[in-house]
């Protein structure tokens, strides 16, 4: 079960409770002064300063009812602030760090969040509530529950992840992920097929142009260069526990992805580890395990670090990651 707990692990074998807010936190993004994250039982969006953790959460977008709504937090009428309905959705932060964007997969549309007063809209996506009554194809822009959403080095672009096409490629394989402009709402380019299944969190290394995805049990890597896919950790349709090398590590579910700042290990929230991949071997390890507690062989263990939902490095010195559980 959820913990109700934002948590920041330190680079160095620590842990320490920022706040427990009992009102399971999922997602988290940060903007560098504050750590962003929603809640599933208030459906809206909540900012902590990291300078001053004791002062608590301030709302930042939301109306406290799950719904679809866009629009402004005015203050006066909940009824009318934007409602929101995340389910298993995640979100990303914007390079300029002005606004977020929310891959909702309760309405099956692409949200923008404005910081500086939590403005909400909607920037792709069709908002239905009964499964199978829309013509569901995501490289047209209408999602199926979208999932993973990263946004480009320029914040011209935004990825998307959703886990159901109605068109399979010849493979059959029915994951698609796809780039969505940010300006118009439209889509710009498809990545859909062998080997995606049933893609779910993205996070984008600019700087060497790769889109990672998580892909059931396993991580993939899309290059933008040329649309190759290939696989950097896991085993595709087996979920397991085992530490290694590429060839024989396994991994559970992941719910959440983080880039090193030096672009050498990727960060995997499972729900209750936080695992590194060292991203030019594949080679696994686990820093951090909810499976009891004290300290053996390197690994923090804490029977309090459950169903874990979100990652996010904390600027500037990106030694410090916040983790929701």
């Amino acid at each position: 079960t959820y913990g109700g707990a934002l948590r920041l692990q330190n680079a160095l074998p620590s842990m320490t409770a920022l706040a427990l807010p009992s009102f399971l936190p999922s997602c988290a993004v940060s903007n560098g002064s504050h750590a962003i994250v929603y809640s599933q039982q208030q459906a809206s969006f909540f900012s902590l300063r990291l300078s001053h953790p004791e002062q608590g959460f301030d709302l930042l977008s939301g109306s406290g009812v799950w719904g679809y709504q866009d629009g402004p937090m005015d203050g006066v009428s909940p009824v009318a602030q934007p409602r929101f309905n995340l389910g298993g959705g995640t979100a990303a932060m914007s390079r300029d760090r002005h606004y977020m964007f929310v891959a909702e997969e309760g309405t099956h549309t692409i949200r923008k969040i404005r910081i500086s007063d939590g403005f909400a809209s909607t920037l792709a996506g069709r908002h239905y509530t009964a499964s199978g009554t829309e013509e569901v194809d995501a490289a047209a822009g209408v999602f199926a529950g979208p999932w993973g959403v990263a946004a480009s080095s320029d914040d011209t672009t935004v990825y998307v992840s959703d886990g159901v096409s109605r068109f399979p490629d010849s493979s059959g394989y029915p994951g698609i992920v796809v780039a969505v402009n940010v300006v118009t709402g439209s889509i710009s380019s498809v990545f859909k097929g062998g080997p995606l299944i049933a893609p779910r969190s993205l996070l984008l290394n600019a700087a060497m142009k790769i889109l990672y995805v998580v892909d059931l049990n396993c991580v993939r890597a899309i290059s933008l260069s040329d649309s190759n896919v290939s696989t950097v950790a896991g085993q595709p349709m087996l979920s397991g526990y085992e530490d290694g090398p590429a060839s024989s590590a396994m991994l559970g579910e992941i719910f959440a992805l983080e880039l090193s700042v030096d672009g050498r290990t990727l960060f995997l929230a499972e729900d209750t580890r936080i695992r590194a991949v060292a991203l030019s071997s594949g080679h696994v390890t686990t820093l951090v395990s909810g499976a009891g507690s004290g300290d053996e062989d390197g690994v923090i263990h804490d029977a309090l670090l459950r169903g874990i939902r979100g990652l996010a490095l904390v600027p500037p010195e990106m030694r410090r990651m916040l983790v929701t559980s």
